[in-house]
């Protein structure tokens, strides 16, 4: 019985190294096809919108007004 658990254990580790191998090659492949395109052919610069930054205190007081609604529910 404690030969078959072996067998076992040793079938288990056997599957994930090569789940880990597939993957590594998987990654290492992905990275070698992916490295020919240049960044701006995926997003285009002219379409980053820069964060205004709004105004802290309604959002502070936004997030107050949150946190007491939910506190008065329980």
């Amino acid at each position: 019985m404690l030969i078959t658990a072996f067998w076992i254990m040793l079938f288990g580790m056997a599957i994930v190294f090569i789940f880990l191998l597939t993957l590594i090659i998987a990654i290492t492949l992905s990275h070698k096809i992916l490295k020919f395109f240049k960044p701006a052919d995926f997003i285009q610069r002219d379409e980053i919108i820069p964060s205004t930054g709004g105004n802290p205190k309604s959002i502070i007081s936004a997030i107050t007004a949150a946190v007491n609604q939910y506190r008065n529910k329980k």
